[in-house]
């Protein structure tokens, strides 16, 4: 009964954030005028919008390429249609939930389709999140100095406050295992004060997991090419969201160099990271208007364009993660 009480928290937890988040863009609608953002979204450059979603669509594939790479290079070797679907199948999870910690499912995904120890493929998804989250925030840094006489004081604070909260996630990434060590050996110590039953089996083989993890992180890190690739396929990942938005704002008649849209984009990530809100949502429209604003972009069409490139980035990736995770079967009982 208690845990079904917890769930239902949860629940409400997720829903509330997702109202709250839906009125931001309502009010954001609002504000611009239905009339105005219909309008422009007629009168959208159709090209530019298939340019974008081609983007994004490029920009799966040269995730599963890393991923591949990486699961090769840690001894694990299968087909790429099959390192795909599982990626496009984590891609719901990853956007429900806080700050894209789903990607951490994968692995479990991938065990259910072919049996793989997620001590195995864990690994890769870990250092794929380091590269993730330290490349964005160095491109972010180098961002705020490109732009800091445009930015205002409050969004330049906030982006500061995401680039800590991505350095903080960093070091949680690689010091994973040995928090996961820690916690296990304090619950298991807490089980014996209270001398209920006995956990040695258990409690050796969960640090012996954690541990083989932690030396396969290592161990990839320790590799030049994992870090040389690793580093120029998330650049180019990067650089890649940042054509999207480029595209877009063609779409809708904005200039913007790949630079500026990059940075914009990366920005975006880090508050809507920062809000722990799950797709961002609310939080990533809103900071995009806000930085678009900054740069002296319409309002109008800064809505437009924050609203567009939330739906290519985030809803239409969720929708294909959605139906590649049915395809393959995947259900929450399954992952377990």
């Amino acid at each position: 009964m208690k845990s079904n009480l917890i769930f239902s928290r949860k629940q409400m937890r997720f829903i509330i954030t997702l109202i709250l988040g839906s009125l931001a863009i309502v009010l954001l609608l609002f504000f611009a005028g239905i009339g105005n953002v219909v309008q422009a979204l007629v009168g959208a450059k159709k090209d530019y919008l298939i340019l974008a979603l081609l983007m994004t669509i490029l920009t799966l594939v040269i995730r599963s390429v890393r991923w591949g790479f990486y699961l090769k290079k840690a001894g694990y070797k299968t087909r790429f249609t099959t390192i795909l679907h599982t990626l496009l199948a984590g891609c719901l999870i990853e956007n429900i939930t806080p700050a894209r910690i789903g990607e951490l499912f994968r692995p479990m995904i991938l065990r259910s389709k072919e049996k793989v120890a997620i001590s195995l493929t864990l690994p890769t998804v870990l250092v794929e999140r380091v590269l993730d989250v330290g490349v964005p925030s160095l491109i972010s840094i180098l961002g705020i100095f490109f732009l800091l006489s445009y930015l205002h004081p409050s969004i330049l604070f906030i982006i500061i406050i995401g680039i800590v909260v991505m350095l903080i996630l960093i070091g949680l990434i690689l010091y994973l295992t040995r928090i996961l060590a820690l916690f296990i050996r304090l619950g298991m110590k807490s089980l014996r004060t209270l001398r209920i039953g006995s956990f040695e089996v258990m409690e050796t083989e969960l640090l012996k997991t954690t541990s083989m993890v932690g030396e396969s992180v290592r161990d990839l890190l320790r590799k030049k090419d994992v870090i040389v690739f690793g580093l120029i396929f998330t650049f180019v990942i990067w650089f890649l969201n940042g054509a999207r938005l480029y595209f877009v704002l063609e779409s809708f008649g904005l200039s913007a160099s790949l630079l500026l849209a990059t940075v914009i984009v990366i920005f975006t990530i880090l508050v809507a990271t920062a809000s722990m809100i799950p797709f961002g949502q609310g939080s990533a429209e809103l900071t995009m208007v806000f930085i678009l604003t900054s740069l002296s972009y319409p309002f109008e069409l800064s809505t437009v364009v924050a609203l567009v490139d939330k739906f290519i980035a985030v809803w239409f990736v969720a929708i294909i993660g959605a139906i590649a995770g049915l395809s393959l079967g995947i259900s929450p009982r399954k992952l377990q």
